[in-house]
């Protein structure tokens, strides 16, 4: 267990300190509010050791890959609003709703996770996930097909 310990701190050490002066510059450039995304930071961890104590309670095996690849996924999550945040700098008009869409979606979807994952590890009962990031890829496809005036030749589902 201490190696999968080293192997995650590692992981986020390597990550942390390529990405902090990159995220730093990148959030104050794009206006980013710091609490807001300091808050959705702590939502993706706890995720985490939520997920961790619903995988100990429905006795699922947690491989040590496994583990690095679920961590690895939510650091690489953090992009997603740091991203957004800059294209809609970037983008002529109010953009600002579309960020401030994204962001909600993004922490509401982290809040009910940890609550899913909760759940499930008090209850043994496994609950449907969530994603998010999959409705705010589907809001920004209608979105951009509708000043197109159509659906570009997509289905626009």
């Amino acid at each position: 267990m201490i190696n999968i310990i080293d192997k995650i701190l590692c992981t986020i050490k390597g990550y942390g300190t390529m990405m902090l002066g990159m995220f730093a510059g990148v959030l104050t450039y794009a206006d980013i509010d710091k609490d807001v995304f300091k808050l959705y930071t702590l939502f993706l961890f706890m995720d985490v050791g939520t997920g961790l104590y619903k995988a100990y309670n429905l006795d699922v095996k947690i491989e040590s890959s496994k583990m690095i690849e679920r961590v690895s996924a939510k650091i690489i999550t953090l992009f997603i609003p740091v991203l957004i945040g800059v294209a809609v700098k970037m983008m002529e008009g109010d953009w600002h709703f579309f960020y401030t869409y994204s962001m909600n979606l993004l922490i509401v979807a982290e809040v009910y996770s940890i609550i899913g994952n909760a759940y499930s590890g008090a209850t043994k009962q496994d609950i449907p996930e969530w994603d998010a990031v999959t409705d705010i890829t589907k809001f920004i496809r209608n979105l951009v097909f509708k000043k197109q005036g159509g659906s570009g030749g997509m289905d626009n589902k």
